[in-house]
């Protein structure tokens, strides 16, 4: 292999294991909810001049 095609080959490996630890933290992290005081906010329904 050349020098550039191995600079390809481990660009890729980094790409798709930084999309794969994404993934895996994203659904680790998706089954907290975001609850205050047990509502949930909605801050453009109710102040939409201010933002």
């Amino acid at each position: 292999m050349t020098l550039k095609k191995k600079i390809i080959l481990i660009l890729a490996f980094v790409v798709v294991s930084a999309i794969i630890a994404v993934i895996c933290i994203s659904l680790a992290a998706g089954g907290q909810k975001t609850e205050y005081d047990g509502t949930l906010v909605r801050m453009m329904a109710e102040y939409p001049a201010v933002i």
